[in-house]
């Protein structure tokens, strides 16, 4: 069975992850899309106080819960419960389930590729992988599906029994809060063993916990790490021994990678440090480990797009960070932006993608440590957290924010019934879907409303950025209307931003969505030329770009030519006057049969545009795509 509360945020009373777990969580606060840029200077060491959390579980209201779960032929079964709390456990009732869902999405994207076949197996990948505050850890040898959470005294573990209750929360005890986990079978005895990074804003440490074949865990062994701050760590085999080994940073007084090389027993050599030189990495900021360049060895990349190269020691990283891409500075809560790397257009190159809660951003590998920027997509504003995998069984690398990993995926504790996926097209591009049903419940019980993320849903133009040249008309760009809902409507378009004469052209004009019909393609092309069968108006208007110092001289221009016009000094005067006007006209914008400065006669002029793309249909609130950058070139 599904362990269910794939999202109830598990989220409880007030969203703060109380849910079905005690009042030990310490998952972080509610987002706040756009509230602080915690990224953009190093945060305060208050940010990492362990959050109170009431009430207890008695208090919890019952309500409705609902996520994907893999299956034994790697499909994907969505299902819902009710769960009712009481003093000695929390009881969940199936309600109603989906087989074969990853069609649902997979049909939803208008994917051209073949779903449910996976040929690689449907296993998701633990190593290299950022720690979180909840992880799911996937089947047990007791026939459980488990979880465990960061809490305030340690790490909670629970997993959900047959007969649909949960097995009574434990606590893990770690000597200081637990910020975030990382899951890995650390002595190869086929059981998920958990890593928690604590903190409590003046020490750090990192606790290992092995896990037993009933489901328990022994008691933690804890490591000492060099900072006062740790947040974040990623399971891996760094050093090529087939051992899975630790990456810890943390900060205060200055930022320091630890790496712990594993002995394959669950115990850690003593650890390596090292600290990057002038790399501009903090403790909040997310990373995960893959070979970039192609030499065999795992480097490490951030969430802030700070790359260091290593080398099969496991010891030995550039001093100096390279760019991968631009900082990001807004972000929904401290944990975001979160990071994930994989081969996204079956290049063989690893590529990045990147989810602050609020857009999802790509990021196409070059092969040798740089990335080049790809599509960006808007996103839910959740907690941010991001999985990839091959949802459908196409074999291309599709994207899910929300909780999820090792077969279990669902929202997180802020938008618990809510998720959103990014189905990938196998080119490095994909189209956005919803993760869950439309009518999936809140956990109040109470049926979720529309929202902007759900009514109507526009996929990010494709291509992101196009050039054009002045007179001409554009290729094509893509993207997908869809309502998850199925609510009958009729959508129509509209674009901004380019310059006169530019046009939109969308076809089709109008796109009429059904029950049957949730989904379609649109496509638009620019035209930068007018109209043939319109003459251009005739203006005398200054060109909206001129400085006030060639505004100055047009006003001197225009004085000077009065001054031997009214002199009347014959030929001269006249001749100076004539040359003055003509001076004048040729400087004018539109004065000059319609050609614009710098393009073709009646065309658009060169520059660089942003093109933006709006929705319309009665009554719908729009999720509105990305924009598109339009350069127009000079014919």
């Amino acid at each position: 069975m599904l362990l269910g509360f794939a999202g109830t945020g598990l989220s409880g009373c007030n969203g703060n992850a109380a849910g079905l777990f005690p009042a030990d969580w310490n998952l972080p606060n509610l987002p706040d899309a756009l509230a602080h840029a915690p990224n953009s200077s190093s945060p305060a060491l208050s940010d990492l106080a362990p959050i109170p959390v009431e009430p207890s579980i008695p208090s919890i209201a019952s309500g409705m819960i609902g996520g994907l779960q893999r299956q034994a032929d790697c499909s994907l079964t969505y299902l819902d419960f009710s769960y009712a709390p009481s003093l000695a456990a929390v009881s969940v009732t199936p309600n109603s389930e989906i087989p074969h869902y990853e069609k649902t999405l997979h049909n939803n994207g208008l994917l051209t590729g073949v779903p449910g076949r996976f040929l690689t197996g449907c296993v998701d990948s633990n190593q290299g992988i950022t720690s979180r505050p909840l992880l799911f850890l996937g089947m047990g040898k007791n026939g459980r599906e488990l979880v465990a959470v960061s809490g305030k005294s340690g790490v909670v573990t629970s997993g959900l029994k047959s007969d649909g209750t949960f097995t009574p929360p434990a606590t893990q005890a770690t000597p200081l809060p637990s910020i975030s986990l990382v899951s890995g079978d650390l002595n190869e005895d086929g059981n998920a063993d958990v890593v928690s990074i604590n903190s409590d804003s003046a020490h750090s440490s990192v606790t290992v916990f092995l896990g037993k074949d009933d489901g328990t865990y022994q008691a933690g062994v804890t490591y000492p790490l060099p900072g006062a701050n740790g947040q974040y760590a990623v399971l891996d085999d760094l050093n090529g021994d087939g051992i899975l080994d630790l990456l810890v940073s943390s900060e205060s007084p200055a930022f320091t990678f630890s790496i712990f090389i594993g002995n394959g027993d669950g115990t850690f050599q003593p650890p390596r440090s090292f600290t990057p030189a002038n790399a501009g990495i903090h403790y909040n900021d997310a990373f995960v480990t893959a070979d970039v360049n192609g030499d065999g060895a795992k480097d490490i990349v951030t969430a802030q797009g700070r790359v260091l190269l290593g080398d099969r020691d496991a010891a030995t990283y550039t001093p100096i960070a390279q760019a991968a891409f631009p900082p990001i500075l807004t972000a929904t809560n401290r944990f975001a932006p979160s990071i994930v790397a994989a081969d996204f257009n079956h290049d063989g190159k690893v590529d990045l993608a990147t989810d602050d809660g609020l857009t999802i951003r790509t990021f196409r590998g070059d092969g040798d440590g740089t990335f080049t920027a790809g599509p960006a997509y808007p996103t839910i504003a959740n907690y941010g957290f991001l999985t990839a995998t091959d949802l459908d069984g196409d074999g291309n690398i599709d994207l899910w924010t929300g909780y999820g990993g090792n077969g279990v995926y669902g929202g997180d504790a802020f938008l618990p019934n809510l998720a959103y996926a990014l189905m990938g097209n196998g080119d490095g591009t994909f189209q956005g879907v919803p993760g869950l049903p439309e009518d999936s419940s809140t956990t109040s019980g109470i049926r979720r409303h529309k929202n902007s993320s759900t009514n109507l849903v526009l996929t990010a133009p494709s291509p992101s950025a196009i050039s054009v040249v002045s007179g001409q008309t554009s290729s094509a760009i893509t993207f997908n209307v869809s309502s998850p809902s199925g609510t009958p409507q009729t959508v129509t378009f509209a674009c901004s931003g380019l310059p006169e004469p530019a046009t939109c052209f969308f076809n089709p004009g109008q796109v009429s969505l059904t029950a049957d019909l949730t989904s379609s393609p649109v496509s638009i092309t620019i035209q930068t030329a007018a109209s043939a069968g319109v003459a251009p108006e005739r203006r005398l208007l200054l060109p909206s770009d001129w400085t006030n110092s060639q505004r100055l001289t047009v006003i001197v221009l225009l004085a000077l030519s009065i001054v031997p016009f009214r002199a009347r000094v014959r030929k001269i005067g006249w001749m100076a006057s004539a040359c003055l006007f003509l001076a004048l006209a040729m400087s004018l914008g539109g004065c000059t049969n319609g050609k614009q400065n710098g393009g073709a006669p009646n065309s658009a002029a060169p520059g660089i545009y942003v093109l933006t793309v709006s929705a319309n249909s009665a009554g719908n609130v729009i999720n509105a795509p990305g924009t598109v950058t339009v350069t127009v070139t000079a014919p």
